[in-house]
């Protein structure tokens, strides 16, 4: 759970990071989706239940802004699990 972009070509797919995205606000994630976009890199955001906030919640409003701001960037970015991603970076790997 260390909070860092992973780089495609270098991560260790057994090994990925991730933000805990638990009761953050919309514009704490748009920050590393950008940060992501800019440098090119998979982000992770790793959550718990979801509902209105609190210690181990993601938050709803903050995950449907999410989800619709990741519609409008479409043309500039994927969204898919963890294991669609890591696929698809094994695939262009070679292995």
């Amino acid at each position: 759970m260390g909070e860092a972009w992973n780089d495609p070509e270098r991560c260790d797919l057994a090994q990925t990071f991730a933000f805990a995205c638990d009761d953050l606000p919309f514009e704490a994630l748009r920050k590393w989706i950008d940060g992501a976009l800019d440098l090119g890199a998979w982000l992770i955001l790793a959550g718990h239940d979801l509902g209105p906030g609190g210690t181990q919640v993601t938050r709803v409003d903050a995950l449907a802004q999410t989800a619709e701001y990741c519609r409008q960037r479409a043309k500039d970015l994927w969204v898919g699990t963890v294991a669609e991603v890591g696929m698809a970076i094994r695939e262009a790997r070679g292995r």
